[in-house]
C-alpha cells in the first residue's frame, strides 16, 4: 500500500449527506484532511477557488443545475486533480468525463482500498507534473537569460512581463523598473535611436 506523503487536503463533492459523511470518516481514517464537503457544482467551484485543495473527489450527479463534470471543467484552470466517483458507468457519461481529463474514475459502490490507491496515484502524478513543469520553466528561463540578444516578453494586456539581462544592460533600467510596466513607455534614451 502506498504511504501518504503529507496530509493531503481533499475537497469532497457529494450531494448525498449520509454518503458524504461516511466517506469523510473513511478518508480521515486513511490520514487525509477533508477540508470541506460541497453538495452543488457551484459550491464546489467556490470552495475550490478559496480553499485550493490538493485533490477533489467529485460525484457526477449533483443537486442543482450543474453536474460534477461541468464543475470539474470550471475548476480545471486551478490544475487541481479530480477523481470522479459515480454510480453512472454508462458510456456517454464516461466519455464525457474523460474529455475533462480526470485523474481517476471510480464506480459506486467503490472499494476503500481502491479509493486510497486512486488518490495516492493522482497525488503522485500531480507531483511529477509539477516537477516536470518546474524543470521546463528553469530550462526556458536559462535560455531566455543567456541568449545573446536583448529580449522582452510583452503580454496581451501590453504589459512587459519579463526582460533579460541584455535588455536591462541596453536600456540602463533594472528589471524592477521595467517588468510590469506598460510596453508603450520609452525605455531607451533618445540618442539611442535617431529620428
Amino acid at each position: 500500500m502506498l504511504e501518504v506523503q503529507h496530509l493531503a487536503k481533499i475537497l469532497l463533492v457529494e450531494d448525498e449527506m449520509v454518503e458524504a459523511m461516511n466517506l469523510k470518516r473513511s478518508l480521515q481514517a486513511m490520514g487525509y484532511d477533508v477540508m470541506a464537503i460541497a453538495s452543488y457544482g457551484e459550491e464546489a467551484i467556490e470552495k475550490a477557488n478559496t480553499l485550493k485543495p490538493d485533490i477533489i473527489l467529485m460525484d457526477i450527479l449533483l443537486k442543482g443545475k450543474m453536474d460534477g463534470i461541468t464543475a470539474a471543467q470550471a475548476i480545471s484552470k486551478h490544475e487541481i486533480p479530480v477523481i470522479y466517483i459515480s454510480a453512472l458507468p454508462d458510456d456517454a457519461t464516461v466519455n464525457r468525463a474523460l474529455i475533462s481529463a480526470p485523474y481517476g474514475y471510480l464506480v459506486k459502490p467503490y472499494d476503500i482500498r481502491k479509493l486510497k490507491i486512486s488518490i495516492e496515484v493522482a497525488l503522485y502524478k500531480k507531483q511529477m507534473e509539477n516537477k516536470l513543469k518546474q524543470s521546463q520553466e528553469t530550462y526556458y528561463q536559462t535560455i531566455f537569460e543567456n541568449t545573446g540578444a536583448a529580449t522582452v516578453i510583452i503580454e496581451e494586456n501590453k504589459l512587459i512581463s519579463l526582460v533579460n539581462m541584455q535588455f536591462t544592460s541596453l536600456t540602463g533600467y533594472s528589471k524592477n523598473e521595467i517588468e510590469g510596466k506598460w510596453s508603450g513607455l520609452k525605455f531607451f534614451p533618445r540618442k539611442t535611436f535617431p529620428r
